[in-house]
């Protein structure tokens, strides 16, 4: 590239976060972030970096924790939406509820799709899971709305 991008430095944290540190390499004549074991750039999480320059973005990623969470997510999902079940006497009851189940089935298949294919699917980046999610989102407004006011 005519340009190397320096590591990025957001303030008040230090070049490259927390969990990295700015290195030079000679012989390419550019700096990038060395991230700590566990930890590196995403495009997720990175907006302030280029696709193609995201070896100089903060180390704020670390998949470990987010794999466990979107697994906490969908045993969280998946217990309610058992217990749901076991409030249906009737068909009425399936039926206001039915809602609650179309954004579980939402949440589940977000959370699968993130756990199968972390790499790819990145809010932001992976159209498809970004589709997810901003559903997801928009159904928790609805519901929000519905049931708290």
């Amino acid at each position: 590239p005519l340009y190397a991008m320096p590591c990025q430095n957001l303030k008040p944290l230090p070049e490259c976060g927390s969990n990295g540190r700015c290195e030079f390499d000679a012989s390419i004549n550019e700096t990038f972030c060395l991230c700590d074991d566990s930890w590196s750039q995403s495009l997720e999480l990175n907006f302030f970096v280029a696709e193609d320059s995201i070896r100089t973005g903060v180390c704020i990623y670390n998949q470990n924790v987010v794999e466990v969470l979107y697994i906490l997510v969908l045993l969280i999902v998946l217990l309610d939406t058992f217990l749901q079940l076991q409030g249906v006497r009737k068909p009425k009851h399936l039926r206001s509820r039915s809602l609650w189940f179309c954004f579980s089935s939402l949440v589940v298949t977000q959370t699968i799709y993130r756990i199968v294919a972390p790499e790819k699917a990145l809010y932001g980046y992976d159209v498809i899971f970004t589709f997810l999610w901003c559903v997801s989102m928009t159904m928790i407004m609805v519901f929000s709305k519905r049931f708290l006011y």
